[in-house]
């Protein structure tokens, strides 16, 4: 099981792991960015390491991320903000997987979204120390 409270250490590391909070599955998240499906996968795998400072700018922009935090681990944006977007992610993604109905038959998936709120709220601690 990988650590979840271990902190993305770069750009590259940021953005994905503001990509796989997102709440949106692989295909979706194609769908809306410049990139296959394998590309995201791989991505996700750690396959990849490393994703251009061209194509951060452009994901960061599409999914409305902070581009400060993905580039710098900080952000130019109030604490208030941050923790706000923060709660409003965990909150759909929460209210996704539910209204699915999935959690009654996937114990994995329920974790999983456990693992995904707690990486929410580490990232929204951190961001707000900094």
């Amino acid at each position: 099981m990988q650590n979840i409270f271990a902190l993305p250490k770069n750009a590259s590391e940021r953005i994905i792991e503001l990509l796989k909070e997102s709440g949106k599955n692989q295909p979706e998240l194609a769908d809306i960015l410049p990139v296959s499906v394998s590309t995201i996968s791989r991505w996700f795998s750690g396959d990849t390491k490393h994703i251009s400072k061209d194509k951060r700018e452009l994901i960061a922009n599409i999914m409305k991320f902070d581009l400060g935090y993905i580039e710098t681990g900080r952000s130019n944006r109030s604490q208030l903000d941050l923790a706000h977007d923060a709660i409003n992610r965990a909150e759909e993604n929460t209210s996704d997987y539910i209204a699915s109905g999935l959690h009654q038959d996937d114990p994995v998936k329920l974790l999983e979204l456990a693992e995904s709120l707690i990486r929410t709220a580490r990232l929204a601690f951190e961001k707000k120390r900094t």
